[in-house]
């Protein structure tokens, strides 16, 4: 929800009739969760999920799970927020929990990311936000310093963990004006 809109419902409107939106829902998003701390395997997943649909659903599902990740809606104020920051020689760095499909498609899903001076994706390492452990691990992969660092994202639980690992802390609401104030007042 900071770099691109995460709404799995405007996407499947893409690949399903809307009457089995609500069906596919709970089906699709059962255990989500174990693809973002990488105990469950992307492709196995959307197999196992093709066991659970009507027939008719079977190569839809299939095709959304292929597509998901390429079909993300980019937030354009934050991406020009992060041109801004670059400009005036920020390092930015990508923390996100989410399928190893999407550590393995980064570049290619979006090309602007080759610009983060770091990427750590949650299901590769076996670690998810709000878990301290994983913020331990982006300070040392990155060799920063959490006082002096700021993690922005969509959830405030998220930013609680970075706060009680030394992070400041900003939940993003899509208002690129309001995030830019407050990296200035933290600048002072």
């Amino acid at each position: 929800g900071v770099l691109f809109r995460w709404d799995p419902t405007v996407i499947m409107k893409r690949y399903f009739p809307e009457e089995y939106i609500s069906m596919l829902m709970p089906v699709i998003f059962r255990e989500w969760h174990k693809l973002d701390n990488g105990t469950g395997n992307y492709e196995e997943y959307a197999e196992a999920t093709c066991d659970h649909v009507p027939d008719e659903l079977k190569v839809p599902v299939k095709t959304f799970f292929e597509r998901l990740y390429f079909e993300l809606e980019p937030i354009e104020q934050t991406w020009a927020l992060i041109g801004r920051l670059l400009a005036r020689h920020y390092h930015i760095y990508l923390l996100s929990n989410a399928p190893t499909v999407l550590a393995e498609n980064a570049f290619v899903i979006c090309p602007l990311m080759r610009t983060f001076d770091g990427i750590v994706v949650s299901a590769p390492i076996k670690m998810v936000k709000p878990g301290r452990e994983i913020f331990e691990y982006a300070v040392e992969q990155w060799k920063i310093k959490p006082a002096e660092s700021l993690f922005i994202d969509d959830m405030q639980q998220n930013i609680d963990g970075a706060k009680a690992c030394g992070f400041n802390g900003y939940c993003y609401s899509e208002d690129a004006d309001a995030l830019l104030g407050y990296i200035e007042e933290l600048s002072r």
